[in-house]
């Protein structure tokens, strides 16, 4: 493991190790199958990880992302978030929209982590305006290193925790 990865799992870990009831919200790579994707879920968090849509490789920031699908996000999350109200809830960052839409259905403490860098995007561009209302709505933002702390800093002209 190693980066986003890495970051989710010693999250849940030590969360879980604190008494946080946690579940993970990703989407299902679309090149692995169903079968295999609950096998590799068993092994690590099992019925902890809920899965909805699934994740496209998009060629974006100089490297290959993936950004996740799904019909019916915000109606899915606002009925998980009203059947599980105490529950702590993380998102794989390569799910891109879930987190942002979650902000609109919660009413929870929500923390954002920035994984990236880069210089200029125009997808990040055009989107800014909608990326700044949903930053300003989180109550609190890490960056999981000092060049994305720069990025927010640069790009959005806010500072992270």
């Amino acid at each position: 493991m190693g980066g986003i990865s890495e970051h989710v799992f010693n999250f849940v870990k030590y969360a879980l190790a604190a008494g946080h009831d946690v579940k993970i919200i990703t989407p299902t790579p679309w090149n692995i199958s169903k079968k295999r994707i609950k096998h590799l879920d068993a092994a690590s968090f099992g019925d902890r990880i809920i899965r909805f849509g699934r994740h496209l490789p998009v060629f974006s920031n100089a490297s290959l992302s993936r950004v996740g699908i799904a019909l019916n996000t915000g109606k899915k999350l606002k009925k998980l978030f009203a059947d599980e109200n105490s529950t702590s809830f993380i998102f794989i960052p390569r799910s891109r929209f879930y987190p942002m839409i979650a902000n609109n259905c919660s009413d929870t403490l929500t923390v954002g982590t920035i994984h990236t860098y880069f210089k200029s995007n125009f997808w990040f561009n055009t989107l800014k305006k909608s990326i700044l209302k949903y930053y300003d709505a989180l109550d609190g933002c890490i960056a999981v290193s000092e060049s994305c702390r720069e990025l927010i800093e640069k790009m959005l002209d806010r500072t992270p925790w």
